[in-house]
């Protein structure tokens, strides 16, 4: 492979990664608004979520998220690695 293929591939990798990140978490947000559950929070026997969940937490994962995005943007329009 050339090295155009391989930085290629690096900021393709970045943009998926950073699209399941923001993507994924963005719905678990949405179901926590709509709901009060995140997907896979247990429940107790009553129907009550056990746990407080991390909403800051995620929302700084859809954060870092778009940021890969975007990183992964520039490296692919700037035809170089990492965007650099």
């Amino acid at each position: 492979m050339t090295p155009e293929t391989w930085m290629d591939l690096v900021n393709w990798m970045l943009l998926a990664l950073g699209a399941a990140m923001a993507g994924g978490t963005g719905v678990a947000l949405f179901r926590f608004h709509r709901t009060g559950l995140f997907p896979g929070q247990p429940i107790d026997d009553d129907g009550n979520p056990v746990g407080t969940p991390s909403i800051p937490s995620a929302w700084v994962k859809v954060a870092g998220g778009g940021i890969l995005v975007l990183w992964g943007l520039a490296g692919l329009a700037s035809g170089e690695i990492f965007g650099f």
